[in-house]
């Protein structure tokens, strides 16, 4: 026993200040509680907003790189719808695990619907590719239900 030191003051001082600060702070449980049930929803809903919206920017990217992908391939001579219609698919679906069937594509020449087989040098091909937003969202696609997701890239047949 004789090994068992008895506290300092100070000590004693300490352990009663924790104690009374501690003490204070037992009433607020239910409060805090009741803050956390308030908040902690919004805040969920708010994570998961940023999250879709981020998923939506980074897909709506995409897109107008397959987009930029298939008016390179009609550009080019001896290019077909086919081929451009190819290509994009080809990188929506790698990049974005979108099937065939939730994809919109238009091709255009010269700002009409047509065959950039049929296009001649310095004719502007246009691709637009277009998305459901729910085919890409992570979650519920709650935020952005019902919305697509366009891209669009023009280029001068060559």
């Amino acid at each position: 026993m004789d090994n068992l030191r008895q506290p300092s003051t100070d000590e004693k001082h300490i352990t009663r200040r924790r104690w009374f600060l501690l003490s204070a702070f037992r009433g607020r449980r239910g409060a805090t509680a009741v803050e956390a049930a308030l908040v902690l929803p919004i805040f969920f809903m708010v994570v998961i907003a940023i999250i879709d919206f981020g998923r939506g920017m980074s897909a709506s990217q995409l897109i107008t790189s397959a987009a930029q992908q298939g008016a390179r391939r009609g550009m080019l001579d001896g290019g077909t719808n086919t081929e451009v219609t190819n290509a994009v698919r080809d990188m929506l679906r790698t990049n974005l695990g979108i099937q065939n069937s939730d994809i919109t594509i238009t091709i255009q020449v010269n700002g009409v619907n047509g065959n950039v087989a049929s296009a001649v040098e310095n004719d502007r091909i246009t691709v637009r590719a277009e998305v459901p937003f729910d085919r890409v969202s992570y979650g519920t696609g709650f935020f952005l239900k019902g919305k697509k997701l366009r891209g669009e890239s023009s280029m001068r047949h060559e």
